[in-house]
């Protein structure tokens, strides 16, 4: 479970050294794996956004961008860029975080005057296969717009303390280890909203013990604000879009595990819980084709397996761009 500090004080307001805090969190409550520190400022002085403008010529699978920074990048079309968008970048003559000089140099046959960075580009996770897209309404530093000055704690939880899979379940051991009060953060008042649709629910297996859905409509699926995107990097998920990841920090606020549908991509009227059958195979998310065995739980849409139950989603049913009703799940799985 990774724990950032500026998250967990939502919760509880501690102000112990870092230091002592995992020294006591680590003996108290559970093994501290790792204190995961701020870089520091200096080293993202070579980092910034920048916008890319227009694609001007394409080759060898890679394009070739004007860029709002007077300088052309190439990019690789595999990682589906967008004019219009912001994205974390060093020019040539500037550094990534790490030391390494960046320079122009031909790509693909292509000029290219500098380079788009991924979060481990610039040593701030472990999306790799992306370029770091950017909110367009941020401006400042990448430093500040990332919100890098925080400290990490990962913890190596056991199975007998699942409250601290959740920051509101580390907080309270927080409070009560230091004496100090807790509070979960404000929420929004929905009395005066209309009461949500909810599907009709099949449970088949007592290994799903509760299963709650409702129907959001008129939903507008696009990029998380840059506050979203930061609290689910840090918390160890990739940003997707604004539905998901608000379901990811929820979930990983309060540990209650959640689950996003595209409505319009279910068919039938009932959601069924059951075992999978042996040999049934299921797509996930990640595009891996699964073969499952009758240990496997599915929520299915009708008979159509759409997701093993509190692991992953089908790769059919995702929210995305072009999403507008939302099926948002909330249970509780054996």
């Amino acid at each position: 479970m990774r724990v950032p500090l500026s998250l967990l004080r939502n919760f509880v307001p501690v102000q112990v050294p870092v230091d002592e805090l995992a020294r006591v969190m680590n003996g108290r409550v559970s093994e501290v794996e790792e204190v995961e520190r701020a870089p520091s400022r200096g080293t993202f002085a070579g980092v910034r956004g920048v916008r890319l403008i227009e694609a001007l010529e394409a080759q060898n699978g890679h394009t070739r961008w004007s860029t709002d920074a007077d300088a052309c990048i190439v990019v690789g079309d595999k990682f589906s860029v967008q004019a219009g968008g912001v994205y974390a970048a060093v020019l040539a003559g500037s550094s990534l975080p790490d030391g390494t000089a960046v320079g122009a140099r031909a790509v693909a046959g292509l000029a290219s005057e500098g380079m788009l960075c991924s979060e481990t580009h610039l040593g701030i996770g472990k999306e790799a296969t992306r370029p770091l897209r950017i909110a367009a309404e941020t401006v400042g530093s990448i430093y500040d717009i990332l919100d890098l000055d925080d400290t990490v704690l990962s913890f190596d939880l056991e199975p007998n303390r699942p409250d601290l899979y959740s920051l509101a379940g580390m907080a309270h051991d927080v409070a009560a280890i230091w004496d100090l009060p807790y509070s979960e953060p404000p929420r929004q008042d929905l009395s005066g909203l209309p009461s949500l649709s909810r599907p009709s629910i099949d449970i088949q297996t007592p290994r799903a013990r509760r299963y709650e859905a409702v129907l959001l409509e008129s939903v507008s699926v696009g990029p998380s604000p840059q506050w979203l995107q930061n609290a689910v990097r840090k918390l160890g998920m990739r940003s997707i879009n604004n539905v998901v990841d608000a379901a990811n920090l929820v979930m990983l606020e309060t540990g209650q595990p959640l689950h996003t549908f595209d409505a319009d991509r279910l068919n039938a009227e009932t959601i069924v819980l059951r075992m999978a059958a042996p040999g049934e195979s299921i797509t996930t998310l990640d595009g891996t084709s699964r073969v499952l065995t009758d240990e496997c739980l599915l929520v299915c849409d009708g008979e159509v397996p759409v997701a093993i139950a509190g692991i992953m989603g089908d790769a059919t049913s995702e929210v995305h761009a072009g999403t507008t009703r939302v099926l948002l799940e909330g249970a509780a799985f054996d």
